[in-house]
């Protein structure tokens, strides 16, 4: 079984969970379908969530909404990424 505390508000299939949630593979009530790869955005809350977890590996943002991220940086071309977030240049 593994068990996740969600940080944000997620989509698993057609189910909505929101923040703060904790959801899981296996047992009553399981959301989760097996074999379902952890976000960046929950915390493993048993053994087998950290495992895969880690088997997950360092992902960055690339979950992030890419419609988000491409507004972000429409027309803005030859900026560095910290202006963007409107630190100093």
């Amino acid at each position: 079984m593994a068990a996740y505390r969600l940080l944000v508000d997620h989509y698993v299939g057609t189910t909505y969970c929101e923040a703060g949630s904790v959801v899981s593979d296996s047992g009553p009530g399981a959301i989760l379908p097996i074999g379902w790869i952890p976000t960046t955005a929950c915390d493993p809350t048993d053994v087998q969530g950290v495992q895969n977890f880690w088997n997950a590996g360092p992902r960055g943002q690339s979950d992030a909404d890419p419609l988000v991220v491409s507004r972000a940086l429409a027309g803005r071309t030859g900026r560095c990424a910290c202006s963007l977030l409107g630190a100093a240049e």
